[in-house]
């Protein structure tokens, strides 16, 4: 699309499901016959793909390939970072553009392909990940971290806009990724199932295989993008089917945690889920309420972060109704909630930072009651602090 080789009306025959080039047979999983450029990404054809690479040729599939990251370290703050394996374009047999194109002849890092499809969501644009952007002290002052981060527009904005378009379609019904899908939100993503090479014959194994599918979400507005490996699954082995759900059920949490809103009829996005990384911490709301295809959402706070004098005890709930008992120590919590007659259940000790049902919500006598508890993170004192 980026060099208009392609277009996204444009369709390409799948040979209906077998494909004979350089004395090499590419299958794909179902038959297909003619498919438009959004179909085989969305079905996942390797014959499809491989046509696609043929058709660019050597040197610019290899230069795009190293545009996005592969071969390469991405430079992350950690030791010991793989490079991957692509060798040079000049190196290359027929069949290896062939299967690059699928997947095959290269091998990646997870890392590598997050931060490519990161490139897709942020526009075009390879940025250098990081373990931290930065952290909120106990003020709640936002301090960042990196003042810069390598980063180069890999693809044109009105290309990545494209991708992300196909890409989406990959979570719809009748694509290979339906499983990723998350209700409320648009998912852009891309499902693979990889052979895994045999270090004895060194051909690759018919009976071992990684599971793969890589995505972002919201995709019309990313706010993460995620990559899940699965190395030899057993039964099932297609991305679809064995890493799409893991996606699912890790996205499904993070979003509310990031601000993210599902879009629903009467909402509007943006007003649901508060953004617990950053603003005031006065204003700043502690309880994440959001539930979707019956995945429970708890209320809780990050890791170790300190709670600040802003933090009141919520005696106010009505008789039946859960109150917030983030914040509290176990004893307190407990004060509060025996009115309730639930069974609590408890996980950790020292303060309350994460709690289920969330506050506000109707709770049963008998009903379960979970509470997740940390030890209390203090300030640092300083050396002339007689304290």
């Amino acid at each position: 699309v980026e060099e208009k080789l392609i277009g996204t009306t444009d369709r390409v025959f799948c040979e209906n499901g077998k494909y004979r080039l350089a004395n090499h047979t590419i299958n794909d999983v179902h038959p297909y016959g003619w498919l438009t450029i959004p179909e085989l990404i969305k079905y996942s054809s390797n014959i499809g793909a491989t046509k696609i690479a043929v058709r660019f040729g050597q040197e610019r599939y290899y230069r795009y390939i190293r545009g996005f990251g592969f071969g390469g370290k991405t430079g992350i703050d950690l030791p010991a970072e793989a490079r991957g394996t692509v060798r040079h374009w000049k190196r290359w047999r027929p069949v290896d553009l062939a299967a690059a194109g699928f997947g095959q002849s290269v091998g990646v890092t997870a890392l590598q392909l997050t931060a490519a499809v990161a490139a897709i969501a942020n526009g075009g644009t390879w940025m250098q990940p990081v373990i931290a952007n930065g952290f909120i002290d106990q003020s709640g002052q936002w301090t960042p971290i990196h003042d810069s981060r390598t980063a180069r527009q890999v693809v044109q904005k009105k290309t990545a806009s494209h991708v992300r378009d196909m890409m989406m379609e990959v979570t719809k019904p009748g694509g290979t990724g339906i499983q990723a899908a998350i209700q409320g939100f648009t998912v852009a993503g891309k499902t693979g199932t990889a052979q895994m090479l045999d270090p004895a014959s060194k051909r690759y194994s018919s009976t071992k295989f990684i599971s793969i599918f890589t995505g972002f979400a919201p995709a019309d507005n990313p706010r993460i993008a995620m990559t899940v490996v699965i190395h030899e699954p057993h039964g099932a082995i297609y991305g679809g089917v064995v890493a799409a759900p893991v996606f699912h059920n890790v996205a499904v949490q993070a979003l509310p945690y990031l601000g993210a809103c599902p879009k629903e009829e009467g909402q509007t996005p943006g007003t649901c889920a508060p953004n617990l990384l950053k603003g005031d911490p006065s204003t700043r709301p502690l309880a994440v309420h959001y539930t979707t295809n019956d995945v429970k959402v708890r209320q809780i706070l990050p890791r170790n972060a300190s709670l600040g004098p802003h933090l009141q005890e919520d005696t106010g709930a009505a008789p039946g109704t859960m109150p917030n008992v983030v914040g509290l120590s176990f004893r307190s919590a407990l004060q509060q909630l025996q009115r309730l007659q639930g069974k609590i259940q408890m996980e950790g000790s020292g303060q309350v930072v994460g709690q289920f049902p969330l506050p506000g919500a109707s709770v049963n006598p008998g009903e379960v009651i979970e509470l997740v508890l940390e030890p209390m993170t203090l300030p640092a004192q300083k050396k002339d602090d007689p304290s």
